[in-house]
């Protein structure tokens, strides 16, 4: 090929990168051709100037570069598959498929594939990955802040307080009311400073991680509770809109009733742990023995916190004891003539609603602990939980210090597991086991 038609393609080759790097639409190639000619850019001749051209010389790219990681993966050590699960406009289930792989002693991750799943469960997708990858030793991680998010899903599911409270978030959309309205946001804060307190804008009840969404709306909701039913009583009577008032005015209705404040304080009370633990997982920098540890942990703080919250409830008036969401509320209610009020707000049936805490409390306890253990039930089955994280962390060595044959079993299981990956990085099956022993020796005294 001549010097000139090789310069020309190498230009054109570098906008078809640009455009499919960037994201946009091949039909902006000519376009794109023609400003380079009007800047007076040479040698780019009249050929493959279409967008077609361009779609070409982006096949051709994407082979070279999926070649280059074949090459890499052949030689890397180690690699762990990554994927993110999207529909296309065909309402069609795409999973993404990304290689994590350690580079010059730096940890890069590469796109792999796009591919089309059978099922979009756990199943699936390993299937879909092992197309692609050719590994049967591929062990499926599913993200652990979704399975969280899941298992509440599915402990929330049969619990018709909480769709109650989620369904009013949801109706009045405090976020919208709002975020919208800068006058109303300003008449809000008014009278919030007359009351000697500053309200946060609602944020949105709905999210990517809705732990966390949920979590926060509900917080400003309760702490802010007597200031936003003071407003809205003010909108349902001066409101334009004969509609809207009425609308406003059946809100008014549903937040008045006790089992709104009391659920808000059961719920928070209860998602306090969890959207901690939900926080961890979004951490940069993830440590799979801190996350499965953490995990472990949760029952056994979920137990402790059924606990705690009797104790609250048969001694709230004792200011000694741990002061719990639902704790605080039930110290700032007032009776006045017989009926309760919280924040200058009366309750309706607050007797009634009150009377079923604790019952509220072990169901919602129960529920969560249930379909925690059912979605990270992989943690007891997983040789890569059972004992390969077992094994990183090091809480268990301090524990199994005079124990002899302490990992043993683990290492084998872990070697069996792995072993045609390991055999094909030239790992020597044999010494694995008398290297963890030598390690052992080396790392015990010093612990």
């Amino acid at each position: 090929m001549a010097v000139k038609d090789a310069d020309s393609l190498r230009k054109k080759f570098n906008i078809a990168y640009y455009l499919a790097k960037r994201e946009r639409p091949f039909t902006d190639y000519p376009y794109l051709i023609a400003l380079e000619k009007t800047n007076g850019v040479t040698n780019l001749g009249n050929t493959y100037g279409t967008d077609r051209a361009a779609a070409i010389f982006t096949d051709y790219i994407g082979t070279v570069i999926k070649n280059k990681l074949t090459e890499c993966l052949k030689n890397c050590r180690f690699y762990c598959v990554l994927c993110d699960g999207s529909t296309d406009s065909a309402v069609s289930e795409q999973e993404l498929i990304y290689i994590l792989n350690s580079k010059d002693g730096s940890p890069k991750v590469e796109f792999l594939s796009i591919e089309t799943v059978e099922n979009s469960n756990a199943v699936g997708l390993k299937k879909s990955q092992y197309k692609k990858v050719g590994s049967p030793w591929l062990e499926v991680v599913h993200c652990f802040n979704h399975r969280l998010e899941l298992a509440l899903k599915d402990a929330f599911e049969s619990l018709s307080a909480f769709k109650t409270v989620d369904e009013i978030l949801q109706l009045l959309q405090l976020y919208y009311l709002y975020q919208k309205s800068l006058k109303r946001y300003r008449e809000l804060q008014g009278l919030a400073e007359g009351w000697g307190n500053s309200v946060p804008k609602p944020t949105n009840a709905c999210g990517t991680r809705w732990i966390d969404h949920k979590y926060k709306v509900m917080k400003i909701a309760l702490e802010n509770y007597g200031v936003f039913m003071t407003h809205i009583e003010s909108l349902a009577k001066t409101n334009s809109q004969i509609k809207k008032r009425a609308e406003l005015k059946g809100f008014l209705k549903l937040w008045k009733n006790a089992s709104v404040p009391i659920n808000l304080s059961i719920y928070l009370d209860v998602l306090s742990p969890i959207w901690r633990l939900s926080s961890s997982f979004q951490n940069n920098i993830h440590d799979p023995v801190k996350a499965v540890r953490r995990v472990q942990e949760l029952t056994w703080t979920m137990a402790m916190l059924q606990i705690l919250l009797e104790n609250s409830l048969d001694n709230f008036l004792d200011d000694t004891s741990v002061m719990t969401h639902y704790k605080r509320l039930s110290k700032d209610i007032e009776t006045i003539d017989s009926k309760q009020c919280y924040q200058n707000i009366l309750l309706s049936q607050y007797t009634k609603v009150n009377s079923h805490v604790l019952d509220q409390y072990k169901l919602i306890i129960a529920n969560i602990t249930i379909c925690m253990e059912g979605r990270y039930q992989s943690l007891q089955k997983s040789p890569l939980f059972m004992h390969l994280v077992a094994l990183l962390d090091v809480y268990n060595w301090l524990l199994n210090v005079n124990d002899g044959t302490f990992g043993d079993k683990a290492i084998g299981e872990v070697v069996e597991h792995f072993s045609e990956f390991l055999i094909g990085v030239g790992c020597d099956l044999n010494n694995i086991l008398h290297e963890w022993i030598i390690l052992k020796a080396h790392m015990f005294p010093i612990i």
